[in-house]
């Protein structure tokens, strides 16, 4: 018997690593994973945990959430523990719209105050920049603070939600100086209001014209402007939740011309089209839309070919009443 006392034995499991699936037993003391060794490994433990049989992952990080609708950190946290998240990092805005006065930073205090107390996980922060955010105040002090990654909408002008362009260059300029990494949701708002618009105006509302109102074509759009600005203030950009296939290429130049361009897709992006859309109505409406099989295949390959960095779930924790009423 090895004369090591562990507080966790996960005894026998098949250990999945970046580079093989071996069986394993994993030591634990206290939070941490302290030693990996071949099973049996006759490690002395407080409580053993027979994963004979089954596979042993490596926590999971959801990078990109909202818990501030139905579910906040406490419901959201527990949810994701049960799906195999250890670490979750929610975006988090200031809350004017809804009434609540402060700033971002000061929305952002708030809400690590309270997470710390709530939530069953670790958990980090990204912030929200919308247009009516001082980018000249709110960037030095949310760094200064630890928050260093700041997302910024290039659609949704009507919902205030939009960052103008010139607004969004000074932001990526102070982010680059301090050590920041700018993100968007890159799609052209002005284009999908027009579109809606004149959809609206001929009486085409049914489902089947929500994907025509937000096409491809403005994701691509957004993503190149974006990494644009990006290259120009020398500011990493990490594009979310892509979904169209011809942005891939697009960010890949971007790299292979030295810039730091980080990207992500999501689950529904990777599974779901707009056949999801045309069955389901509102509670497939997601933006940017469901696309085609062939942009989930796309992004399967962006994954094998490293072009995405990552996978994140974009959760917002709207009910179906919510989603039926337009939200």
């Amino acid at each position: 018997m090895v004369s090591i006392t562990a507080d966790i034995l996960i005894s026998g499991g098949l250990l999945v690593s970046g580079t093989s699936i071996t069986k394993m037993d994993v030591v634990v003391t206290g939070e941490k994973i302290t030693d990996l060794l071949p099973h049996p490994s006759n490690i002395d433990a407080k409580r053993i945990i027979d994963a004979k049989g089954l596979y042993v992952l490596p926590g999971l990080i959801d990078a990109h959430n909202h818990p501030i609708n139905l579910d906040k950190m406490d419901s959201f946290t527990l949810s994701a523990a049960f799906g195999g998240i250890t670490t979750v990092i929610p975006f988090m805005q200031n809350m004017r719209s809804r009434g609540i006065d402060g700033t971002t930073s000061e929305t952002i205090d708030r809400f690590i105050e309270e997470s710390n107390e709530i939530s069953y996980l670790d958990f980090g922060v990204h912030a929200i920049l919308f247009g009516d955010d001082d980018v000249e105040i709110e960037v030095p002090k949310l760094i200064e603070n630890g928050i260093i990654s700041f997302k910024m909408y290039m659609t949704y002008p009507r919902r205030g939600m939009m960052m103008p362009d010139d607004r969004m260059l000074k932001a990526m300029s102070l982010a680059s100086e301090a050590g920041g990494i700018a993100m968007v949701h890159a799609e052209n708002g002005y284009c999908i209001d027009f579109l809606t618009d004149n959809f609206i105006d001929e009486g085409l509302t049914s489902r089947e014209y929500y994907a025509k109102s937000q096409p491809r074509i403005l994701e691509v759009e957004a993503a190149n402007r974006a990494a644009t600005y990006a290259s120009v203030t020398d500011c990493p950009l990490y594009v979310v939740h892509l979904s169209a296939r011809e942005v891939l290429d697009v960010l890949r130049g971007y790299r292979e011309e030295g810039n730091y361009v980080f990207t992500e897709t999501c689950p529904q992006y990777l599974d779901l089209t707009n056949e999801t859309l045309m069955e389901h109505g509102a509670l497939a409406k997601i933006g940017p839309p469901l696309r085609e099989r062939a942009d989930n295949a796309a992004m399967w390959e962006g994954l094998q070919n490293n072009i995405i960095d990552t996978i994140a779930s974009d959760f917002c924790g709207f009910s179906k009443a919510h989603k039926y009423a337009g939200g």
